[in-house]
């Protein structure tokens, strides 16, 4: 997953991240009876969340309001951009006021699609009712399609957090390479073996090294726009190759102590 320079700008009022779950439903005039469509999906989507098999969509119902069965009918499930595979459910029968329900429906997400995004933008999901060449109804669901690098912040799945973890990323093999020097400057051997070793002690040599090597290269804290930290975050590099934002801190030890073979447990504080 490669690291982005520019953090993508997007007006946030363009989505609502007041509720995890959004639900859309096909309008019409009230005097009618019409099928009615239901579809229930995160908010956001990104690459993180594909390479997870973390669900986009939760459930989709369709009643129906007439007093005759509805037979042989299709439900089409698409998006614009491109972001999930289309999908059809084919349904012989909804009984007259009745209800059909797909919970957990099985929708691919686009890995090609989701790994080229570069800039946030915004989605939508539609759910079309079919009945031969015959239209029932449809709704169309918005979401905000996120960059591939770009975490959906602490309103949105913030245990995801840890996917943006990246132990192969070129700037961990310099610090590696200073903690590695720090090693043998203090007269341990200079291999980075992580448990190996089978000795606590090591363990902890390792891990001040480290520390040693990142604090060296002068990584400050740089918050993002207020708007930003607590709904999308993106990640973004220093000329230094060094991630820095509201975060990222928090990843650079994670970063090197994977490479390291050494296990890391990540907490974040609200």
């Amino acid at each position: 997953m490669a690291i982005e320079e520019d953090c993508g700008r997007l007006d946030e009022t363009a989505f609502d991240d007041s509720q995890e779950i959004t639900k859309a439903e096909a309008h019409h005039e009230k005097s009618v009876p019409t099928i009615q469509i239901f579809l229930t999906a995160t908010p956001k989507i990104n690459l993180a969340q594909q390479q997870n098999s973390i669900p986009l969509v939760s459930a989709l119902t369709v009643e129906n309001p007439f007093e005759e069965d509805l037979n042989n009918i299709e439900i089409h499930l698409t998006s614009d951009p491109a972001f999930i595979e289309p999908k059809i459910w084919k349904v012989d029968r909804i009984r007259a006021g009745g209800t059909f329900n797909q919970f957990d429906p099985d929708v691919t997400l686009s890995r090609s699609f989701l790994a080229g995004t570069k800039e946030a933008i915004k989605g939508s999901l539609k759910a079309t009712v079919t009945q031969g060449e015959d239209v029932l109804g449809e709704t169309i669901l918005e979401t905000a399609v996120l960059a591939h690098n770009e975490w959906g912040g602490i309103s949105y799945l913030p245990e995801i957090m840890a996917a943006y973890v990246l132990p192969n990323d070129p700037a961990v093999t310099a610090i590696l390479r200073d903690a590695a020097s720090l090693l043998g400057k203090a007269g341990h051997d200079n291999s980075l073996e992580g448990y190996q070793s089978k000795d606590r002690k090591r363990v902890w040599h390792l891990i001040s090294a480290l520390y040693g090597a990142i604090a060296a290269r002068g990584v400050v804290y740089a918050p993002p726009p207020r708007q930003v930290s607590s709904h999308r975050d993106k990640r973004y590099v220093i000329q230094a190759a060094l991630p820095v934002n509201s975060s990222e801190p928090a990843l650079i030890s994670p970063f090197c102590l994977q490479h390291a073979w050494s296990r890391w447990v990540l907490m974040r504080w609200y």
